[in-house]
């Protein structure tokens, strides 16, 4: 019954619905997200970010030949959507 209760009240409050949300997508229990703060966020976020750093660089300037901010006439507009398409995709 206590849970239950437990349960219910937490689905009334925005924070208490999200923390349930992502414990359950996560598997994990509620008292474990608690060990997650904003450092530790951000640290993981920057690190994707950098792993990925080289591959958004290609993407940008493959988008500025196809908007035609940079000129290089080597490649038509369907192949740099291709090499896009495959830098996003991979």
């Amino acid at each position: 019954m206590a849970r239950n209760g437990v349960y219910f009240s937490r689905m009334y409050s925005p924070i208490g619905r999200s923390a349930q949300f992502c414990s359950v997508l996560l598997k994990v229990s509620l008292r474990e997200l608690g060990g997650v703060n904003r450092r530790l966020v951000w640290q993981l976020y920057n690190r994707d970010l950098y792993r990925h750093k080289d591959d958004i660089n290609v993407i940008c300037e493959l988008l500025a030949v196809k908007h035609g901010d940079i000129e290089l006439d080597l490649f038509s507009n369907s192949v740099l959507d291709v090499f896009i398409e495959f830098l996003c995709t991979k």
